[in-house]
């Protein structure tokens, strides 16, 4: 899935009030607004084996890798992906 369609998902499960900036501003705060936040995106992305594969004989194991790996891509997906704006509504004549 790429980053885009990633945030595409997110924007659709959104509260009415929250915009997709609001989100990608929030989530940099928490990971990279203090030193223990991104100790905490470090470990997320670690165990997500974020950088390495997942391949797996077992399917249900490998299944489950991927699993972790999709959760911390999306992290990255929201911090570092721009959103995209919202089109303004049109009036209809």
């Amino acid at each position: 899935m790429t980053p885009e369609k990633v945030l595409e998902k997110f924007y659709r499960e959104m509260t009415p009030k929250q915009t997709a900036a609001d989100m990608r501003n929030d989530f940099r705060k928490v990971f990279y607004g203090s030193e223990q936040g991104k100790r905490v995106l470090d470990q997320i992305l670690s165990w997500g084996r974020t950088f390495k594969t997942c391949m797996n004989d077992d399917g249900r194991k490998h299944a489950f890798l991927e699993g972790q790996r999709n959760m911390a891509l999306m992290i990255i997906a929201t911090l570092e992906t721009e959103p995209t704006p919202r089109p303004k509504e049109q009036k209809r004549k």
